[in-house]
């Protein structure tokens, strides 16, 4: 006699993914913040952040916050930069938790990272210069040429979002047609890219005369082949760029901008 059994395995119709910003064992910036971004709307948002932890190596205490920026993605900064020379880890056990709407998260989440030496970048419309501090000390100006007007540059605190190399730049991909004044296409060496919508610190040969004197380009931030490179070996993702004397301020969620935000503004995004 066989003897045959029926049985349901359960099927987690209903998880949601996670996703994080940073990689395990990878090197960012003093200004690079930890997100996690889920793939449906969170509603249970004070038990999913309770259970989330953020450690450190370093010798002091550091104080830091997580902030909902929206329904689906909350992120964590300290109160000021992270320290030069730090590991950090989050994790949190969230796997099964109510998120809300029946939903849970499918899985836990660990990651730990690096943080390189604290690099910020201050560039003043003004002066056309940039400023390149590594750990509290100058070790290079920069002669630059912002966005002209109509086409200002940003001011803002934002962070490098990535490093490219040998990139075409063509205004036909925002729009702008060929025979528009405003167009352009240009081959660039060096890019650093400090917001979505696509202003980058870039080298260019284009300005060159310009760089340290006066504004001539579409946003972008421009210096000479010579300092790009310099700065695609020295500038980590997650470094922070300040740029200041613009008269056009950086839209909230215009690529990385938490350092905006006063920590007053910060922690009251938290749920706890």
């Amino acid at each position: 006699t066989v003897q045959k059994n029926t049985f349901r395995t359960f099927a987690p119709a209903n998880t949601i993914t996670t996703t994080v910003n940073v990689q395990d064992g990878a090197t960012y910036g003093a200004g690079m913040p930890i997100a996690l971004t889920f793939s449906e709307p969170v509603t249970n948002r004070a038990k999913i952040e309770k259970l989330l932890k953020v450690s450190t190596d370093a010798d002091e205490k550091i104080v830091g916050s997580w902030s909902w920026e929206s329904d689906t993605t909350v992120s964590y900064r300290p109160r000021t930069y992270w320290p030069a020379n730090t590991e950090v880890t989050v994790n949190g056990d969230i796997r099964g938790v109510r998120a809300g709407g029946g939903m849970t998260p499918g899985d836990s989440i660990e990651r730990t990272f690096q943080i390189g030496s604290q690099n910020v970048m201050v560039v003043d419309s003004d002066t056309h210069q940039m400023t390149f501090k590594k750990n509290g000390k100058v070790i290079r100006q920069i002669p630059v040429s912002m966005g002209k007007p109509g086409h200002e540059t940003r001011s803002g605190a934002k962070v490098i979002l990535s490093k490219e190399r040998d990139i075409e730049f063509d205004a036909a991909t925002l729009g702008v047609p060929e025979d528009d004044p405003d167009y352009y296409r240009l081959d660039v060496a060096f890019a650093l890219r400090i917001t979505s919508s696509g202003e980058f610190i870039h080298s260019s040969t284009y300005s060159s005369a310009a760089q340290g004197s006066y504004n001539v380009s579409h946003g972008c931030t421009n210096v000479s082949t010579d300092n790009g490179g310099w700065l695609d070996e020295n500038a980590q993702v997650g470094d922070i760029v300040k740029i200041k004397n613009t008269g056009r301020e950086t839209e909230s969620g215009n690529g990385i901008t938490v350092w905006d935000e006063s920590w007053q503004e910060w922690k009251a995004g938290s749920a706890l």
